[in-house]
């Protein structure tokens, strides 16, 4: 299972995704150089058609921020290859912002991006939290929070309700559910840490049910017209915890009857957006990761379900080492 390391030289510096070249090790840098790697390993953009540090130009002038000084978006991604060589704006797809602002200012920046290029959205991304924007040109020139960023070749419109055979095997498991704990975090849910890790568990085995059913169309998913109406959201939470409902019903000696996720529908579909696109079971002939939900659970819950409530668990190589 392929992990988003970034790369080191000898001497702590950076060696850069795209161009092997050197960078120094600037927390911001942290940040894009990880994001890189989901651009081009999870929507399987090639490295080609991405560029950083692009300058934005307002007719033939850089855009400049409020203190003169010329702008550039951090990441880029194209049309194609000569597209990005040429740095030809007609032809930007997505445009990435990963410097540390808040969401407001991270907003305002793409919408300044975006406006002025091709794009058609793009990304906000700190680190630990992000959000994704789809630009609108009817009725109004808008950019508004999506679902997701599009796949290479992909449509927007075909984000939210995959096909249960395209959904993809996820590469960067602890980035993933990072990115799905930070979720929860960010909207504010009260409780313990404990409490919302395994309100994060019963996603993930609700999302597991989902797979194992038959039927060629998920019920573990969120539409980007669900995701932006509260009446939306309340349908994709019953979807989630009547999935969880049957999650009880064939483990009785493992859950109570009264059991329930807990968090609020809003956190549930910012669950759902981050992990619908993905595949967390596999064909048990898949030798090299049919352990992925192990994996998973693992990995969210080994940092803070310990001791407390008398969960214990054993460390991956403990057991791998206990196998052999």
């Amino acid at each position: 299972m392929q992990q988003f390391d970034i790369d080191f030289n000898e001497d702590g510096k950076i060696i850069d995704f795209l161009s092997g070249n050197l960078l120094e090790p600037r927390p911001e840098e942290l940040v894009r150089q990880n994001y890189l790697r989901v651009l081009h390993y999870e929507y399987q953009y090639p490295k080609n058609v991405i560029a950083k540090e692009v300058a934005i130009y307002y007719g033939r002038s850089e855009l400049k921020d409020s203190h003169g000084n010329p702008v550039r978006a951090d990441i880029v991604v194209y049309s194609n290859a000569k597209a990005c060589i040429e740095k030809d704006q007609g032809k930007i797809e997505l445009i990435v912002e990963c410097k540390a602002l808040n969401e407001q200012g991270g907003y305002n920046q793409l919408v300044s991006y975006i406006f002025n290029t091709s794009a058609n959205g793009g990304a906000w991304y700190d680190g630990d939290k992000i959000q994704y924007f789809r630009r609108l040109t009817t009725p109004n020139n808008d950019l508004i929070q999506w679902t997701g960023i599009p796949r290479k070749g992909e449509a927007w419109d075909a984000l939210g309700r995959r096909k249960k055979d395209d959904l993809r095997r996820p590469i960067d498991i602890k980035g993933l559910l990072r990115r799905c704990h930070n979720k929860l975090h960010g909207r504010g849910v009260d409780g313990e840490e404990d409490d919302l890790t395994m309100d994060m568990v019963r996603l993930i085995l609700a999302k597991a049910l989902d797979e194992e059913k038959s039927g060629e169309l998920p019920e573990f998913y969120c539409t980007p017209e669900e995701y932006l109406d509260p009446d939306g959201q309340e349908r994709v939470a019953e979807r989630i915890r009547s999935l969880f409902l049957e999650v009880i019903a064939q483990n009785p000696d493992v859950f109570s009857e009264h059991e329930r996720i807990s968090v609020g529908k809003r956190a549930i579909c910012d669950v759902v957006i981050e992990l619908q696109p993905y595949r967390l079971l596999s064909d048990l002939q898949e030798s090299e990761d049919w352990d992925i939900m192990g994996h998973a659970y693992e990995q969210y819950t080994a940092t803070y379900l310990k001791r407390k409530r008398g969960q214990f668990f054993t460390n991956r190589l403990v057991v791998d080492l206990m196998a052999k």
